[in-house]
């Protein structure tokens, strides 16, 4: 397959890339927004060598690529630049574009760590020793996307906030640090700040604690930006960013954020636990929402 030419005849067959104002992918999919739907023609966007489908989702439009979508995508950036302006989208698109913008981009690494446990865990299952250096690695290897999940969110956080990834990275670090980290389960906790004590949580792994500091992160950058002239912008924007963000982040988001994820997981296996047959049924129900977000691969075995 010819990724350079299918990238060419699917913006061609989107009506030009002056009509396209949105682009990104997920494992499977090449997704786009579009100014003018009349200047689509999904029937020949179909008819293309090497797309498998068309879906048309919540007025984002779904190519169906499959396992190549990435190098096709590489090409299609290349093609479109940053040429185009947003359109306008409801409250549920803007939530569901930065859902699918923040997890679609770190899928591969948790693919890649899933796959690896899940062979890990058949080969112990048929009686191989999980004992020794070699095993040690294989496992070091499997875990490293799941416990440091936080720095993976806080780069493609930071991609969709359109803040410096290097600051996002920083928030994911205040959470991940080893003093804080150790902290968790002492008998006494030694953080606090202006004389509020910080509650101390383990944040390896979690999802909702970085995604909302980044989020905040960008609302305090942009803001900040603004009066800063720009001889001083190097300099003072980046520290009064982390400054106002990470105490926030620590008092207020980092643990609401982790309240929320606990609730999320707790229902989730009650449900399954409780409810087997309908929590299936509340899962095939959902499908649609998790294949928009790019996230379908992670329900497969």
């Amino acid at each position: 397959m010819d990724n350079r030419k299918v990238a060419q005849q699917v913006i061609e067959h989107l009506g030009g890339k002056e009509n396209i104002t949105n682009a990104l992918h997920c494992v499977t999919r090449l997704r786009f927004n579009v100014k003018e739907d009349a200047k689509v023609n999904g029937a020949a966007i179909e008819a293309i060598d090497g797309v498998m489908g068309m879906q048309i989702k919540n007025g984002q439009y779904q190519i169906i690529i499959g396992p190549m979508v990435a190098d096709v995508f590489l090409e299609v950036e290349d093609l479109l630049g940053h040429s185009g302006s947003e359109a306008p989208k409801t409250r549920m698109g803007n939530v569901l574009d930065i859902i699918t913008g923040i997890f679609s981009a770190i899928l591969p690494a948790l693919v890649a760590g899933g796959m690896l446990k899940g062979i890990l865990a058949m080969l112990e299952a048929m009686g191989m020793s999980s004992g020794g250096g070699t095993w040690t690695v294989f496992s070091v290897i499997s875990d490293v996307p799941f416990y440091f999940l936080p720095f993976l969110l806080a780069v493609s956080a930071a991609r969709k906030f359109k803040v410096n990834e290097y600051l996002g990275l920083c928030v994911a670090g205040a959470l991940m640090y080893p003093t804080f980290v150790d902290a968790v389960g002492a008998a006494e906790n030694p953080f606090s700040f202006l004389g509020i004590t910080i509650p101390v949580f383990s944040y390896a792994s979690s999802v909702f604690p970085v995604v909302l500091g980044v989020g905040l992160l960008a609302i305090v950058y942009h803001f900040v930006d603004r009066f800063i002239p720009d001889v001083l912008k190097m300099v003072v924007v980046p520290m009064v960013s982390l400054v106002v963000t990470i105490p926030v982040t620590y008092l207020v988001l980092a643990p609401l954020g982790n309240y929320g994820g606990l609730a999320l997981a707790n229902g989730i296996v009650w449900l399954f636990s409780a409810l087997g047959p309908v929590a299936g049924f509340l899962l095939g129900f959902f499908m649609p929402l998790i294949v928009l977000c790019g996230m379908h691969q992670s329900t497969s075995p």
